[in-house]
């Protein structure tokens, strides 16, 4: 049921842990600084995500823009190594 969740961390590097993600269009879900956040990929060069700041959906688009949001965000939720 969670295959396609990413929700702890992974014994993977960054960018190894990046292209499982977007090969397998994974939802991630993490908490940054009390808030929660999450995103899904939905393609090879997009995704979306939830801003607890915000009350709607964001979408990045864009292969890189989308892969350096990943990272970023894997980064701050500790997910790699």
């Amino acid at each position: 049921m969670l295959f396609n969740v990413l929700y702890e961390r992974k014994n993977m590097l960054y960018h190894e842990l990046v292209e499982y993600i977007f090969e397998n269009k994974m939802l991630i879900v993490c908490c940054i600084d009390s808030h929660f956040t999450a995103l899904k990929i939905i393609s090879n060069d997009a995704l979306i995500y939830y801003n607890p700041l915000s009350s709607d959906l964001k979408e990045v688009s864009g292969k890189e823009d989308a892969r350096k949001f990943v990272v970023v965000h894997l980064l701050k939720c500790k997910y790699a190594d």
